[in-house]
C-alpha cells in the first residue's frame, strides 16, 4: 500500500520530493514518474535528467499531514520511524496566495482513500 500511495502521488502534475539529513537537503520538483524494481524505486522528473533512487524496503510507513498554515505532505518513514522521503503538494496552503482549492480537495480524497490502510497514518495539524 505504501508504494501504491507514492505512485498515486506521482500521478499528480507537480510534487516536491525532499530527502533531508543532518548535513544536506535535496529536492526534486516537477511532474514525476515512478518506476520500481524489487530493490529500488526511481523517481524521475519529466524533461529533466534529475532523479532519485530510494531503497524500496526502507519505505515501511507513511504519514499524511496538512494544516491550516502549510502545504499538505506525505512523509515516508523507515522501520525506526525516521523520514526517508517527504512529498510536498504545492498550492495546498490556504494562507498563501497560490492556493488551489481543487488540489487541497484532491489531498483530502487521498487521505480518505489511504488513511486507514496498513502502515498509513493521518497526522492532524502538521
Amino acid at each position: 500500500m505504501i508504494i501504491e500511495l507514492l505512485e498515486t502521488l506521482a500521478g499528480w502534475d507537480e510534487i516536491r520530493f525532499v530527502v533531508r539529513n543532518q548535513s544536506a537537503i535535496a529536492e526534486l520538483c516537477g511532474k514525476p514518474t515512478v518506476r520500481h524494481s524489487d530493490e529500488y524505486l526511481t523517481i524521475e522528473i519529466a524533461g529533466s535528467p534529475d532523479h532519485l533512487h530510494v531503497r524500496t524496503s526502507a519505505l515501511v510507513r507513511a504519514e499524511l499531514a496538512g494544516g491550516a498554515e502549510r502545504n499538505c505532505l506525505v512523509r515516508f518513514l523507515d522501520s525506526s520511524g525516521e523520514p526517508v522521503l517527504t512529498c510536498y503538494v504545492p498550492r495546498t496552503n490556504p494562507v498563501k496566495g497560490d492556493f488551489e482549492p481543487a488540489r487541497a480537495a484532491a489531498f483530502e480524497s487521498l487521505k480518505a482513500r489511504y488513511g486507514d490502510a496498513t502502515g498509513v497514518t493521518v497526522v492532524a495539524g502538521q
